[in-house]
């Protein structure tokens, strides 16, 4: 699921859904200090250990990510592409 939003002049669209899905769509990740990442095998393998772990409590997992641009009229066009991993949450 994905919605795009406008904020100050700039369209942002924002995504979720199953991490195994949404990581082969992510090209990068914020990084501890706020700043975009190129994903590598080390936060892969930190995001699959995290995974894990919430699987354990029997929590579901979602990827949050968001990229700049999109279509506010039709978020769901080309949302799922090129996007930076904001959060890794359990439910």
């Amino acid at each position: 699921m994905s919605t795009t939003a406008q904020v100050e002049g700039e369209n942002y669209t924002f995504a979720k859904g199953a991490p195994d899905f949404m990581i082969k769509q992510c090209t990068h990740y914020i990084n501890k200090d706020g700043q975009p990442t190129p994903i590598n095998n080390s936060f892969i393998e930190k995001l699959h250990s995290q995974i894990d772990k919430f699987a354990e409590l029997t929590l579901r997992t979602l990827l949050i990510g968001y990229k700049l641009g999109g279509d506010v009229e039709d978020p769901q066009e080309k949302a799922f592409s090129n996007l930076t991993v904001l959060a890794l949450v359990g439910i």
